[in-house]
């Protein structure tokens, strides 16, 4: 999930030519708060993840993810997980 996230946030970061601290600023969190997020370190919370992707001018999928367990699949989203 960390890997996958990473590189959704600086892909999108990157192509809108943004710099870890314009998305900082613009989600009203620290810089290094930011980066532990964008490289797996730390996750957000469902407030700071819906600020970050509007800072992105994306939705929350910047933050999901979908993991396979046994036959079910599980949603993952930040710090949630429901059963799909």
């Amino acid at each position: 999930m960390s890997g996958t996230r990473r590189s959704k946030l600086q892909n999108r970061r990157e192509e809108l030519g943004l710099s870890q601290k314009n998305v900082a600023e613009r989600a009203r969190i620290s810089r290094a708060y930011y980066t532990n997020i964008e490289r797996g370190v730390k996750d957000p919370s469902l407030k700071v993840a819906q600020r970050i992707s509007n800072a992105l001018n994306s939705d929350m999928s910047l933050f999901e993810s979908d993991v396979s367990k046994g036959n079910k699949k599980v949603h993952v989203v930040s710090n949630t997980c429901a059963t799909a």
